[in-house]
C-alpha cells in the first residue's frame, strides 16, 4: 500500500518537471526568435549604410571627374591666349595665390605711406579706415598700436605734434586729438589772417591838413578837424608753384624782382612774424582804442635764424645741450628764443604744450609753434645758461638766441672786427667767440650726401667735375 502511494508521488513530480521544461523550452524559443529579429535588423541596416557609401563614393568620382574637366579647360584656355603657346600655362589656383600676395603687399605698402596732405582729418580717416579693412584681410594679427603709430605719422605736421605729446594708445584717442588739434589750428589761422590783414603791421599814424580851397571863406560851424590816413600793410603776394618755377627759370628772387646771386639781399628786409592767439585778440579788441599795434609786442624771427646765414647782426657759435653739440645763432633781429622741433626731440627736451604762436613767412607761408621747453639748459665756451625756449622748424643751426635772451644778459657788447659778443651775466663780462665764416671747397661722396639730405640740410653748394 505504501509502494504505491510512493509511486503515484514520483509520476507526478515528474510531470510538474516536464511543465517546468516545456515552459523553459517555448521562453528560449521565444527569445530567440526575438534576437533574430534584431539580428535581421542590423543586417538590413548594415546593407543601406553599405549602399549609401557605394552612392557617395560613386558622387565623389563624379565631382573629380568634374574639377578634373573643368582644370583641363582652364589649361586649355590659358594655353591659347599664351601669346608663343609653348610654355606650360599656369594653374588657376597658383594664380589666384600669387595675386592674392601681390595684392596684400600693395595694400600693406599704401598703408604705410598713407599721408593726410591737404585733406582734413576726417577725409584722412575714411581713406585710412579702408585700407585698414583690406590689411586686416591678409594680416588680422597686426597690434592697434601699429595702426595707431601709422595714423599719427600720416597726419600734417602742424597736427602731428599735438597728438604726439598726449602718447595716445587706441586709435580713438588718436583721431579725437587730431580732430581737436586741427579745431586750434584752423581757428587760430583764420584768427591771425583776419588780424595780419587789419592791424599787424600798422605801426604809426600820419596827420594830414585838408587842403586849402580857392573859394570864399565861409564861417566855420565847429572846430577844425583832421583827416587820418592809415598806411595800408603791404601786399604780401603767395606765390604759385608756377609763379615760382618761372622766376626760378629766370634766376629772379622770390621776393622782389632783381636777379639773384650768392650773397644777394632783398631792400626791404624779410622777417617771420609771429602773432599768438591772445595777441590777436588783444588786437582786434584795442581797434578801437588805440588806433595802432605796438611793434614790440609783435614777436619775430629774422630770416638769417630760418636759413642759419650770419651778417653784421648774427653770430653763430658752438655749444652743448643735454652731452650733444648743438650750433647756436645769437641773432638780434629775432625778438625771442627758438629751437628747432627735430633738435628738440633728439635731445630729449621736456616740452609742454603752450600758446599756439602763427609763424607768418614774408611770401604769406605760415607755420605753428606750439610747444616750448620752460627750463632749457646749455652751455657756451664754459658758460651754462638757462632759459625757457619755443619750438620751431630751423633749417641752418640747432638753435636762436634773440632779443628777449640779450635783454636778460644785457648790456651786451658787440665786437664785429674779433667777432665776439660779450654779455653780462650776474655783473660779470662773458665774452662768446663766434665761428670764424670761411668758406672752402670740400670733395663729397654719394654717402655723405646721402647723409645731409636725409638730416634736412638748408641747402648745397657744389662744384662737379669730370674725372
Amino acid at each position: 500500500m505504501a509502494d504505491g502511494t510512493r509511486f503515484k508521488e514520483v509520476l507526478e513530480m515528474q510531470k510538474k518537471l516536464d511543465i517546468q521544461l516545456m515552459e523553459e523550452k517555448a521562453m528560449r524559443q521565444a527569445n530567440e526568435r526575438k534576437i533574430q529579429s534584431q539580428f535581421d535588423s542590423v543586417l538590413s541596416i548594415q546593407a543601406g549604410l553599405q549602399n549609401s557609401y557605394s552612392e557617395l563614393v560613386d558622387g565623389q568620382k563624379a565631382i573629380q571627374v568634374q574639377l578634373k574637366g573643368i582644370i583641363e579647360q582652364i589649361q586649355a584656355y590659358n594655353r591659347n591666349k599664351f601669346v608663343l603657346g609653348e610654355a606650360p600655362a599656369i594653374l588657376a589656383e597658383k594664380v589666384l595665390h600669387l595675386r592674392l600676395i601681390l595684392y596684400s603687399g600693395t595694400v600693406l605698402r599704401e598703408f604705410n605711406t598713407l599721408k593726410q596732405g591737404t585733406n582734413s582729418v576726417d577725409l584722412y580717416l575714411e581713406r585710412l579706415e579702408e585700407l585698414k579693412s583690406h590689411v586686416l584681410i591678409f594680416h588680422n594679427d597686426f597690434p592697434e598700436s601699429y595702426f595707431v603709430m601709422c595714423f599719427v605719422n600720416g597726419l600734417r605736421a602742424d597736427i602731428r605734434g599735438g597728438v604726439l605729446q598726449l602718447k595716445p594708445t587706441r586709435l580713438h584717442e588718436a583721431v579725437a586729438l587730431a580732430k581737436n588739434q586741427e579745431a586750434t589750428v584752423d581757428a587760430i589761422l583764420k584768427r591771425a589772417n583776419h588780424t595780419l590783414t587789419t592791424k599787424a603791421w600798422q605801426s604809426n599814424r600820419s596827420f594830414t591838413n585838408p587842403k586849402p580851397s580857392n573859394l570864399t571863406a565861409k564861417p566855420l560851424s565847429g572846430p577844425t578837424t583832421y583827416s587820418v590816413s592809415k598806411p595800408s600793410p603791404p601786399i604780401r603776394k603767395i606765390l604759385s608753384e608756377e609763379e615760382m618755377q618761372a622766376r626760378r627759370s629766370k634766376n629772379l628772387c622770390y621776393n622782389c624782382d632783381e636777379i639773384f646771386r650768392p650773397g644777394h639781399k632783398c631792400k626791404q628786409q624779410l622777417m617771420y612774424c609771429i602773432l599768438t592767439e591772445d595777441e590777436a585778440v588783444l588786437a582786434r579788441d584795442s581797434e578801437d582804442e588805440q588806433g595802432n599795434v605796438d611793434e614790440d609786442e609783435d614777436m619775430a624771427i629774422s630770416l638769417n635764424a630760418i636759413s642759419g646765414s650770419t651778417d653784421y647782426n648774427t653770430f653763430s657759435v658752438k655749444g652743448r645741450a643735454y652731452d650733444k653739440e648743438v650750433q647756436i645763432l645769437i641773432d638780434g633781429g629775432s625778438t625771442h628764443c627758438f629751437i628747432d622741433e627735430k633738435a628738440a626731440f633728439e635731445l630729449g627736451c621736456k616740452l609742454e604744450s603752450a600758446t599756439p604762436m602763427i609763424v607768418s613767412v614774408a611770401n604769406g607761408y605760415k607755420m605753428l609753434s606750439q610747444l616750448y621747453c620752460p627750463t632749457f639748459t646749455w652751455e657756451i665756451q664754459g658758460h651754462k645758461f638757462k632759459y625757457p625756449i619755443r619750438t620751431l622748424t630751423l633749417g641752418g643751426c640747432h638753435m636762436v638766441l634773440g632779443g628777449d635772451w640779450l635783454r636778460k644778459y644785457s648790456p651786451v657788447e658787440y665786437d664785429y672786427v674779433g667777432m665776439a659778443i660779450t654779455v653780462s651775466k650776474k655783473d660779470v663780462k662773458v665774452r662768446l667767440q663766434a665761428l670764424s665764416q670761411r668758406s672752402e671747397l670740400q670733395m663729397v661722396s654719394a654717402q655723405s650726401m646721402s647723409k645731409l639730405i636725409k638730416h634736412g640740410a638748408y641747402g648745397f653748394v657744389g662744384q662737379v667735375h669730370a674725372i
